[in-house]
């Protein structure tokens, strides 16, 4: 990578591993890192409109990115819950309308069909064990059962 960072999310999409957001060790980031494996070579895309760390994040479609949540600053109160859609093709990343349910960082996200991600878990002022199914083209969430 060009920029060393942890607390990042990380996807696959067209082939391509996608780095996104992270901690830098001084600062929260928004950028967001392509590495080719055939060409074995990282580059900079578009970053994110947030900066974010702790984020979660799923390809869906091998067309598309969401990324959701993290923290976006130095404290358990400044949790974000908003949600960026980027565009692979377009390299172009937009905010969302939709919210998430609940502020969270540390959940984890999952493309369960071509329209539909799963958001499980993660934190906010404590933990959370719910689950949230977010369909692509409604905007709409759905909640299913809590983890024990």
């Amino acid at each position: 990578m060009n920029e060393s960072r942890n607390a990042h999310a990380i996807t696959i999409c067209k082939g391509s591993v996608f780095v996104l957001g992270g901690f830098s060790g001084k600062q929260r980031l928004c950028s967001v890192e392509k590495y080719n494996i055939r060409e074995d070579k990282w580059a900079q895309v578009a970053p994110m409109k947030d900066k974010r760390h702790y984020l979660s994040a799923c390809s869906i479609g091998d067309e598309s990115i969401y990324a959701f949540g993290g923290f976006f600053g130095s404290t358990e109160q400044e949790i974000n819950d908003s949600i960026e859609l980027y565009e692979v093709e377009k390299n172009l990343w937009q905010v969302l309308t939709v919210r998430m349910k609940n502020p969270l960082w540390a959940c984890s996200a999952l493309a369960i069909s071509p329209n539909e991600i799963l958001l499980i878990g993660g934190k906010n002022t404590n933990r959370n064990g719910e689950v949230h199914l977010f369909n692509v083209n409604t905007k709409n969430w759905k909640p299913l059962h809590h983890m024990n």
